[in-house]
């Protein structure tokens, strides 16, 4: 999927739209602001979510490797996403959480959330 910001286009709109028509992808056009909404979603949730993850079993000392012999399907595919997080360009993924201007009030809604969550379980 290429998200495409129109406004900046101008002579290269036709070329662009061809040139993304002929590879296959799937264009998705919107305003930039509708695209950094998106993306604090789409990318900044599910990379803070994971970071996150990664922190808490760190912090919790417990061994990784041995978790592995106690795991469900969901807990597999957590730890993958975690590790190819975890493998990529750490500069990446600061940009993604600190250039968008969204990510605060996603976070804080993180937050919120968690914390209505952990009040439940308690």
């Amino acid at each position: 999927t290429v998200v495409v910001c129109p406004e900046r286009l101008n002579d290269w709109s036709d070329w662009l739209g061809n040139f993304l028509s002929w590879t296959g992808a799937k264009i998705k056009t919107c305003s930039p602001e509708k695209h950094d909404r998106m993306m604090a979603i789409v990318q900044g949730l599910v990379h803070v979510m994971q970071l996150t993850m990664a922190a808490t079993i760190k912090s919790l000392g417990e061994d990784v490797h041995e978790s592995l012999s106690y795991t469900s399907p969901v807990y597999r595919i957590a730890l993958g996403l975690i590790g190819r997080i975890l493998k990529q360009d750490p500069a990446l993924y600061a940009d993604i959480q600190m250039l968008n201007p969204n990510m605060p009030h996603v976070l804080d809604q993180v937050g919120y959330e968690l914390d209505k969550l952990v009040d439940i379980i308690k």
